[in-house]
């Protein structure tokens, strides 16, 4: 059932649900939101600022060693998970109702970090899907194989048996 559910509730429930607590009342023309000056600011923001700022104080943090990448994870995979730190709009919204008291300037701001949510996460998706590791597992070898060329294993003292097949990463 949890497997049945996961693509519904993860794909369409929980996106409306986040919508629908954003408090968005859409006008019926709202193209004029994304020609402000607010718009562009909030946009840029979002797509350019937040990527920018997440990779250059993660990637300052782990030159610095305060922190440390994970493993087998380069920093061109640290910015397309920068890029999509643009998407997180939920404190962006309520920014933007303590920001504005008019009605049509939090409309303008809801529409566009929406927007710049949307923007973000698909550029992430395709930066991401771009640089994508170039690793694979394959299976490379059968025991009788392996038997030939790889010199006994230690066992500690328990009996164990060999796999029949074994997987070694390869680089495409």
């Amino acid at each position: 059932l949890e497997n049945v559910l996961f693509f519904p509730v993860n794909f369409v429930i929980m996106p409306l649900f986040a919508l629908a607590n954003t408090a968005i009342i859409l006008p019926a023309q709202f193209g004029h939101a994304f020609t402000t000056t607010i718009s562009f600011g909030i946009m840029a923001g979002l797509v350019f600022g937040k990527p920018i700022g997440i990779f250059f104080f993660s990637f300052l943090a782990s030159k610095t060693g305060i922190a440390a990448l994970p493993s087998r994870t380069s920093y061109r995979q640290l910015f397309g998970i920068s890029i999509l730190g643009g998407i997180g709009f939920t404190m962006s919204i309520f920014t933007a109702t303590l920001a504005y008291s008019l009605a049509g300037l939090q409309i303008i701001s809801k529409v566009s970090i929406m927007a710049g949510s949307v923007i973000s996460g698909l550029a992430g998706f395709a930066y991401l899907t771009y640089v994508k590791p170039k690793t694979a597992l394959h299976v490379v070898k059968t025991v009788k194989e392996e038997e030939k060329t790889v010199p006994e294993q230690q066992t500690f003292g328990y009996d164990v048996e060999p796999s029949p097949l074994t997987i070694e990463p390869v680089l495409n």
